[in-house]
C-alpha cells in the first residue's frame, strides 16, 4: 500500500507538467532586445555597439597585462577537471565546498572556493574566496573590476546616466541608474553595492534583491569587515571576523539558542588552515611557499596531496593522490594540451586554445571528442567519438534559438521581448507556449494538448493554479516563506510545519496522519515518526555517513572506506560487501554466502565484463560513446546492437540470426518493431504524440484520449469497444465495454475506492483505515454477500492477517527483520496448515524452518528440492527439471542424446520438463514429461503473440502492455489451400475480450461468446473471483504466499488465468508468464535469470520479498520497497510544486500512475575520474527552455560534505559530466524534502553543478 495513495499532491502534476521530449541545449541566457523593452532604455542597440566596442579594446588591453589572475579564470562549467579536482587546462588545483545554507525566498549558500593560481589576500585568508564577498573597484583605466560570488573576476565599464552595458559571457546587465550601479545576473537576481570600500578598494555589496521585493541585506564594520547578514526571511547571521577582515565564525541565533555554522582558523602567514562545523568537527589544510595548498585532511582523517611544478601562482599541478594511492593522478603539459594518467594506467589527453576552451578530448580508449565556441565562449558543437554532432545556434543575446540534435532533427525556440521563452516546437512538430506578468513569472502555460494552465501570485510567492477545466490548487506560505498548506480543488489540504531553521518538523496527511522529524546540529536527520507508531532512529560518524539506523523491527549497520564509500551494510549477522579499485569504482559486490559479483573496467569505467556469483561470464564490447555493441554471453552466443544518433537501438541480432529492428520519429519516439514473428507499428497523436493506433500484423487497436491525457476510448479490428469516463478530479469513474457490460467507482475525496459496481447488480464495498489501507472488502450480488474479506495491518505496511468472513477461514502471516514473508499459517475450524517461505542468508527461498529442503547453488540457482533436480544452461537458463522418481506420466527421454545435446548429467530418472529458450532469451519450448511440446512467439517488444499445444495455437493481440483479445483454433486451420500460393487467413472466432481497469494491470472483466464476467481482484490486484451477467459467481481462487492456488470455485481455473499482477497461468506448463520471464509458483522463483541483472536485487532468481506487499509486472525488478518507491514519488512531487514550469519526463510515477522509465545518461565528455559507463537517473525532469534536471537518491555518506557516499558521489558526478548542461540535484534516501527545497530558482542551483540536498 503505497502513501502516495495518500497524497492527493500527485493530482498537482497534471496542472504543472506535461510530456515532452527531451533537450539538451541549456537555459536561455538573457536577451538584449528583451533587455530594453524591459528597462525601457532607448537606443540600446545603437550604444551596445558602440560601448561594446570600446569596451572589449579596454578589456583585452587590461588582460594583456596580466594585472588580475582571477579574472583569466573560466567558469567552471567551461572546464574540464579531474581528480580533486585540478583543471586540466591550467593546473589549477581548484577547490569548492558548501559549508553552510539556509532556505528562504533567495536562499543563503555560503560556499568557498580555492585557486591555487591567484594569490589573493581576502576575508577567508590567501586564495579562498566566500560566495558574499560580492564587490567593485574602480580601476584607473576607466572600468571596475566585479568580484563575483567563486571568486572570479571581470570588467564592466564606467557607464553615463541611465546606460547600459550586458556582458554575454558572464550573462550580466550593468546599469546605472539614479540609485548608482546595478548589477542583473541570470537567475533575475540584482546587486546593490552601497556598502563600505574593504581594504582592497572593493565596495561591497549591500542588498540582493529580486523584482519581487524579497531581498539579502549585508552589513559591514569599518573597513568593509562582514558582519552581519540579513536572511530573505529574516534571519540574522552574526559574521565575526579578526583585525584584518578574516572571517573567524558565522552564527545565528534561532528559538533562543545560538548556533556557529561554521568557524575558521588561520597562520600566521594568512592561509586558512582549519575549517570547524556546526557539530565541531573540522577539516585541516596544509600550504607550501606561495599559498600553494599541498594537503587536506576531510572530517574522517584521510588526507589528499597535491605537488606542483613552478612557484606561487605560476605553479601548476603534476601529482595528486588521496592516502593509500586513492584517486591518483599523474600530469604532465605539453604545448596546448595536457596529458593524465590516473592510478589504474588510463590516460587522457585535454587539447586547449589560448582561450583555455577544451576543443579536443581524447578519452583512455582512444575516443575524440570535439568541441568548438563561439566567440562567446557558447558551446556550439559537440562531435563525440562516433562522429555524432549536436549543434546549437544562439541569438544576439546568447539564447538557443535552434538546437540540431545527433539525428540531424531542430529543436526551435522562441522568446518575448523579456528574454522569457514563450513557444517550443520540437523536431515533430509538437509545440508548448508560456505568458507572463511583467514580473517575468508564468501566467499560463499551454500544453501540448492545447489547454490552458494559470497561475496567480500572492507576496510574491504562487498562490493559485488553475486548469483548464477551473480546478484550483491554493498555496499558502508562512511569514518566512515555507509552504505550509496546500488546499486541493475538493477541499482536501495538507500541512506542513517547520522549526526555526526552517526545517520540516511536521507533516500532515490528507487525512491527519501526521509525521514527524528531529535533526542535530548539522541538519542530519536523526528520528523520524511514522504516523503508525514506526519510530526510525539515524546515527552517522564525523563525515555526515550514516553507521547505524533503527526501528521498531530493523537494526541496519554501515561501515565506509576511502572518502565514504559505501564498504559493508550488515543486519542480523547478514553482511554484504563492497570492493573498489583505486578510483573508487565498484569492483565487486560480495553477498551474505561470501559469493562475489565482479566488474572488469576499461580505461573510463565501463564495464566490459562483469562474473555473476554463479561465475557466468558476459563481455561487452562499446563504441567510441560508450554504447554496448556487442554482448559475448556464456556458451559461444552473442547479441549485437546498432544506435541512431541519440542512442536509441535500430537494430538488435542474436547469433543465430534472429534480428529485431526499431523506428522512431523525429522525436525518439518509438513508430515501428519488426521481428520474424510480428510487425508492430504505432501511430501517434501530431500534438501529445500519444499513441492513437498499433498495427499487430493483420490485427489494429485505436485509442482516444481526452485533453488531460485520460485514454477514454479503446478500440480494435477485432470487435473491442471500451470506454471511459473520469470525474473532475481525473479519478476513473466508470468503464463500458460493448453494449452490455459496465462498471462503475465511487471513491473517497481522496480519490480512494470506497465502492465499485459492476453489471447484473454486483457491488463491491471497500473499507479503509486512516492510512488508506483496505481492512475490509465486501461482494454482494442479488442482496446476498458472496465475498465477504478482512485484512488486519501492521507497522511498515506488513499485512498481518487476512480472513475469509463466509468460509471462517482465518490466514496468519509471519516476517523476519528483513521484510520477508517467511510463514503462513491457514486455520478453518479445528483444521491448521502451515506453508513456509523462509529464506537463507542470501534470499533463497526454503518451506521448512530448518531449511534442509532444498538445494541451491551460486547465484540463487535452485539445484534440487524433494521431488526434481534442476538442470541448467550456460546462461543460467532452467532446461530441464528432472523428477527424482518416474512419473506415471512420464516419458523417457533418449539419455545418453539428451545430456549430450544439453550438456548436462542425468541425477535420477532422466524423465521431468524440459525447456529450450530463444537466442533473445525467451523461452521458447516446453515439453511436457508426456512428451508433447508447448511452443511460445513473440513480439519484438516481448509481448507473447502465440501458444502452441496439442494441435491447438492460442493467439493475443496486445494492447499496450496488456492483453486485450485471446482466442484459439486448430493448427490444422492453417494449412495451406493447395490452389493458392499464400496461407488461409488466420482464423479469428470466439474471442475474448479481457478488460483491464483503466492504464493498470488489474484484469476488470472478461467477454466471451456474448457473456460478460466482471473480475473482482484483492487490494494488491489479484483475481479472486468472477461474476456473469446475472450476478452469478462463477468463479473464486485464493493463492498462497508463493502464488500457488490453495482453493478453488468454478468450472475451470483458466477461466480467469491472471494471477499476481502482470502473470497468466499456462495451465499446460504450469508456470505463470510474467512478461520478460516465466515464474515458478510452485516454488517461489523464475525459471531464468533477470534480464537486468543487479538492478533487480542481488538474488536474480527471485520474485518479491513480501508478496502480500510487492508485485513484479515486468518479471524485471520488483516494485515494491515501498519506502524507496514512496520516497521518490515524495520528492517528485514536491519538486513539482517548487517548480511549475517543468515537466516530468523519466523515472517515477506519471500523471496517471504508470512507472516511466528511467532516463539513461550515456558516456559524452570523458573525465578520468568518472566510472563513465552511462547511468540511470531515478528523476528527471525538463523545463520550458530545455533545461533538465536529474534527481539521484543516494546513499547516505559525506564525501566532500556533500552528505553522500563515494560511490554515490561519483556517480553524480559521472551524471553532471556525461551531461554538462542538465542540473543535477541529489537526495538522501529517507530525508523529507520541504517546500522550497528543490526550487531551482530560490536554491541558486545552475547547471554544470551538483546540488545536494
Amino acid at each position: 500500500m503505497s502513501k502516495a495513495l495518500l497524497a492527493p499532491t500527485s493530482m498537482l502534476s497534471t496542472i504543472t507538467s506535461v510530456g515532452k521530449p527531451v533537450l539538451v541545449g541549456g537555459p536561455p541566457t538573457i536577451d538584449m532586445f528583451a533587455l530594453a523593452m524591459k528597462f525601457g532604455l532607448k537606443g540600446l542597440g545603437k550604444m551596445w555597439k558602440k560601448l561594446g566596442d570600446k569596451f572589449q579594446d579596454l578589456i583585452d588591453r587590461l588582460r594583456k597585462k596580466g594585472k588580475n589572475r582571477l579574472a583569466d579564470i573560466l567558469q567552471p562549467i567551461k572546464c574540464k577537471t579531474f581528480g580533486e579536482p585540478v583543471d586540466a587546462a591550467t593546473g589549477r588545483v581548484y577547490h569548492t565546498n558548501v559549508d553552510f545554507e539556509l532556505p528562504g525566498p533567495i536562499p543563503i549558500v555560503w560556499e568557498r572556493t580555492y585557486y591555487s593560481d591567484a594569490a589573493v589576500d581576502g576575508p577567508l585568508g590567501y586564495n579562498w574566496h566566500h560566495s558574499y564577498n560580492l564587490g567593485v573597484r574602480r580601476l584607473e583605466e576607466g572600468a571596475f573590476l566585479f568580484r563575483h560570488a567563486d571568486g572570479r573576476e571581470s570588467f564592466l565599464p564606467v557607464l553615463e546616466p541611465e546606460d547600459s552595458y550586458f556582458d554575454r559571457k558572464e550573462q550580466l546587465l550593468w546599469t546605472l541608474d539614479r540609485q548608482g550601479y546595478l548589477l542583473t545576473d541570470i537567475r533575475g537576481l540584482q546587486y546593490r553595492f552601497d556598502g563600505p570600500e574593504n581594504r582592497f578598494g572593493y565596495r561591497m555589496v549591500s542588498d540582493i534583491s529580486t523584482k519581487d521585493g524579497f531581498r539579502i541585506h549585508f552589513e559591514y564594520a569599518p573597513a568593509g569587515k562582514l558582519a552581519e547578514i540579513v536572511s530573505s526571511r529574516g534571519e540574522r547571521l552574526k559574521v565575526e571576523t579578526d583585525e584584518l577582515g578574516r572571517v573567524c565564525c558565522v552564527s545565528m541565533r534561532q528559538d533562543g539558542e545560538e548556533t556557529r555554522l561554521v568557524r575558521y582558523r588561520y597562520d600566521d602567514r594568512g592561509d586558512m588552515v582549519e575549517t570547524i562545523d556546526a557539530l565541531d568537527v573540522s577539516k585541516h589544510f596544509v600550504y607550501t611557499d606561495g599559498h600553494l595548498l599541498v594537503q587536506l585532511t576531510n572530517q574522517g582523517g584521510m588526507s589528499f596531496h597535491w605537488e606542483y611544478e613552478g612557484k606561487g601562482e605560476n605553479a601548476r599541478c603534476v601529482h595528486t593522490w588521496g592516502d593509500g594511492g586513492v584517486m591518483e593522478y599523474f600530469i604532465r603539459y605539453g604545448k596546448g594540451y595536457t596529458h593524465i594518467r590516473n592510478g589504474e594506467g588510463a590516460e587522457t589527453e585535454y587539447h586547449y586554445g589560448e582561450d583555455k576552451l577544451i576543443y579536443k578530448i581524447v578519452d583512455a580508449n582512444g575516443g575524440i571528442t570535439r568541441q568548438q565556441y563561439n566567440g562567446y565562449q557558447e558551446l556550439e558543437v559537440t562531435v563525440n567519438p562516433e562522429g555524432y554532432t549536436r549543434k546549437t545556434s544562439y541569438n544576439e543575446s546568447g539564447q538557443p534559438v535552434r538546437i540540431t540534435d545527433e539525428n540531424g532533427e531542430d529543436t526551435f525556440l522562441s522568446y518575448d521581448g523579456n528574454r522569457n521563452l514563450v513557444l517550443l516546437c520540437t523536431p515533430g512538430g509538437k509545440q508548448l507556449s508560456w505568458d507572463y506578468d511583467g514580473m517575468d513569472r508564468v501566467v499560463s502555460r499551454t500544453t501540448l494538448s492545447g489547454e490552458t494552465v494559470k497561475y496567480t501570485y500572492e507576496g510574491g510567492v504562487l498562490h493559485t493554479i488553475t486548469d483548464e477545466q477551473d480546478r484550483v490548487y491554493t498555496l499558502t506560505f508562512n511569514d518566512r516563506y515555507d509552504l505550509e498548506l496546500l488546499r486541493f480543488p475538493n477541499g482536501l489540504f495538507r500541512r506542513w510545519e517547520y522549526d526555526g531553521r526552517g526545517r520540516l518538523i511536521q507533516a500532515v496527511d490528507v487525512k491527519g496522519n501526521a509525521t514527524r522529524y528531529a535533526y542535530d546540529r548539522a541538519d542530519h536527520l536523526i528520528r523520524l515518526e511514522e504516523p503508525d507508531g514506526n519510530v526510525h532512529r539515524f546515527e552517522y560518524d564525523a563525515m555526515g555517513n550514516m553507521v547505524h539506523a533503527t526501528d521498531n523491527i530493523r537494526e541496519v549497520k554501515f561501515t565506509y572506506g576511502a572518502l565514504g564509500v559505501l564498504k559493508s551494510r550488515e543486519q542480523e549477522r547478514h553482511r554484504i560487501t563492497f570492493g573498489y579499485n583505486s578510483e573508487l569504482q565498484l569492483r565487486r559486490i560480495g553477498n551474505e554466502a561470501g559469493d562475489n559479483y565482479f566488474f572488469e573496467l576499461d580505461g573510463l569505467g565501463q564495464v566490459v565484463t562483469e562474473i555473476g556469483f554463479d561465475g557466468l561470464r558476459r563481455e561487452y564490447e562499446r563504441d567510441g560513446a560508450g554504447r554496448v555493441t556487442r554482448v559475448n554471453r556464456p556458451g559461444d552466443k552473442w547479441t549485437e546492437y546498432l544506435y541512431d544518433g541519440l542512442d536509441n537501438i535500430l537494430k538488435e541480432e542474436q547469433y543465430d540470426g534472429e534480428v529485431s529492428l526499431y523506428t522512431y520519429d523525429k522525436d525518439g519516439m518509438l513508430v515501428k518493431a519488426e521481428n520474424s514473428e510480428n510487425l508492430l507499428e504505432f501511430t501517434r497523436d501530431r500534438k501529445t504524440g500519444q499513441i492513437i493506433e498499433e498495427k499487430q500484423g493483420e490485427y489494429t487497436v485505436n485509442r482516444t484520449y481526452d485533453s488531460e491525457g485520460n485514454c477514454t476510448r479503446i478500440t480494435s479490428s477485432l470487435g473491442a469497444d471500451i470506454r471511459h469516463t473520469y470525474d473532475r478530479e481525473g479519478n476513473l469513474q466508470t468503464m463500458q465495454a460493448g453494449e452490455s457490460w459496465q462498471a462503475s467507482w465511487v471513491r473517497d475525496n481522496t480519490g480512494l475506492e470506497v465502492q465499485r459496481t459492476f453489471s447484473g447488480g454486483v457491488t463491491v464495498r471497500t473499507e479503509r483505515d486512516c492510512f488508506g489501507r483496505e481492512v475490509r472488502k465486501s461482494v454482494r450480488s442479488g442482496g446476498i454477500e458472496k465475498g465477504a474479506y478482512r485484512y488486519q495491518w501492521g507497522i511498515a505496511n506488513r499485512l498481518l492477517s487476512k480472513e475469509n468472513e463466509l468460509t471462517g477461514t482465518v490466514t496468519r502471516y509471519d516476517y523476519d527483520r528483513f521484510d520477508f514473508l517467511i510463514r503462513q499459517e491457514t486455520m478453518q475450524g479445528s483444521e491448521t496448515d502451515v506453508i513456509y517461505r523462509v529464506p537463507d542468508f542470501v534470499g533463497n527461498l526454503f518451506e521448512t524452518p530448518d531449511k534442509k529442503d532444498r538445494k541451491y547453488g551460486a547465484g540463487g540457482k535452485l539445484l534440487e528440492d524433494p521431488d526434481c533436480f534442476y538442470h541448467y544452461d550456460d546462461e543460467g537458463n532452467l532446461i530441464f527439471r528432472e523428477f527424482k522418481r518416474l512419473q506415471k506420466t512420464g516419458v523417457t527421454f533418449d539419455r545418453k542424446r539428451m545430456e549430450k545435446e544439453r550438456g548436462i548429467r542425468c541425477l535420477a530418472t532422466g524423465t521431468g520438463w524440459l525447456y529450450e529458450w530463444s537466442s533473445n532469451g525467451m523461452l521458447k519450448k516446453v515439453i511436457r514429461p508426456d512428451g508433447r511440446p508447448v511452443e511460445f512467439r513473440y513480439d519484438a517488444l516481448g509481448r507473447r503473440t502465440a501458444k502452441q499445444y496439442f494441435g491447438k495455437v492460442t493467439r493475443w493481440v496486445w494492447d499496450g502492455n496488456v492483453p486485450i483479445h485471446e482466442w484459439s483454433y486448430k493448427v490444422t486451420d492453417m494449412q495451406s489451400d493447395e490452389k493458392e500460393s499464400t496461407p488461409l487467413k488466420e482464423p479469428t472466432k470466439d474471442i475474448t475480450t479481457w478488460v483491464f481497469e483503466a492504464d493498470t494491470f488489474v484484469p476488470t472483466a472478461k467477454i466471451q461468446d456474448g457473456k460478460q464476467y466482471s473480475i473482482v481482484s484483492d487490494y494488491l490486484g489479484t483475481p479472486i473471483q468472477m461474476y456473469d451477467e446475472e450476478g452469478n459467481k462463477t468463479w473464486d481462487c485464493t493463492l498462497n504466499a508463493y502464488g500457488k492456488t490453495t482453493t478453488f470455485e468454478g468450472r475451470s481455473l483458466n477461466e480467469c488465468p491472471f494471477r499476481y499482477q502482470g502473470q497468466y497461468e499456462d495451465r499446460e506448463t504450469g508456470l505463470y508468464y510474467n512478461r520478460f520471464r516465466y515464474y515458478d509458483s510452485s516454488n517461489g522463483n523464475y525459471i531464468s535469470q533477470d534480464p537486468i541483472r543487479l538492478r533487480g536485487g542481488l538474488n536474480i532468481y527471485n520474485y518479491v520479498h513480501d508478496s502480500n506487499l510487492w508485485i513484479d509486472i515486468f518479471g524485471l525488478n520488483r516494485r515494491g520497497k515501498q519506502t524507496t518507491i514512496d520516497h521518490i514519488e515524495e520528492v517528485k512531487e514536491c519538486f513539482l510544486k517548487d517548480n511549475p514550469k517543468y515537466t516530468h519526463i523519466g523515472g517515477g510515477k506519471d500523471i496517471s500512475g504508470k512507472q516511466l522509465p528511467e532516463i539513461y545518461i550515456r558516456s559524452s565528455n570523458p573525465v578520468p575520474k568518472s566510472t563513465k559507463g552511462g547511468s540511470y537517473a531515478d528523476l528527471t525532469f525538463e523545463s520550458p527552455d530545455g533545461q533538465i534536471v536529474h534527481i539521484n537518491t543516494v546513499d547516505r555518506g559525506n564525501y566532500n560534505n556533500s552528505g553522500m557516499s563515494r560511490r554515490e558521489y561519483v556517480n553524480a558526478n559521472r551524471i553532471q559530466a556525461d551531461a554538462p548542461d542538465s542540473i543535477v540535484i541529489t537526495v538522501r534516501k529517507g530525508d523529507t524534502v520541504s517546500a522550497g527545497d528543490l526550487d531551482i530558482q530560490k536554491q541558486n542551483m545552475k547547471k554544470g553543478k551538483i546540488h545536494n540536498h
